[in-house]
């Protein structure tokens, strides 16, 4: 479609060219000096607070024993229900995976 329209002309020019990017040559300068100096490589908990790798594994240990005893409990219930059999696949389940976790942790952290 070809237009005779000076305006429509124009502005199909104007359009169709390509911006001009003007960048500063300080620009990178004042970017880097506006960063941080350094940013720190790892949280540093005060000494008061406890270890927190040995409370959490003693709270997964005694959720390991909780589950170990519902399992228990369910095993030892009488009748098959649907409800019996969820609860002792879920049940069993998570004591897989934490006794698995509590195996897998380094050394380190025992």
């Amino acid at each position: 479609m070809t237009t005779n329209n000076p305006l429509d002309q124009a502005l199909t020019d104007a359009l169709e060219a390509a911006p001009r990017v003007d960048i500063a040559d300080d620009f990178a300068a004042r970017v880097m000096s506006r960063l941080p100096l350094a940013s720190p490589s790892r949280i540093v908990l005060p000494a008061y607070l406890p270890a927190l790798p040995s409370v959490g594994r003693r709270i997964a240990l005694a959720s390991a024993i909780v589950l170990f005893l519902a399992m228990f409990a369910v095993a030892l219930s009488p009748g098959t229900t649907f409800v019996r059999n969820a609860s002792e696949i879920a049940c069993s389940a998570e004591f897989i995976l934490l006794t698995v976790w509590l195996s897998l942790r380094p050394q380190a952290l025992r």
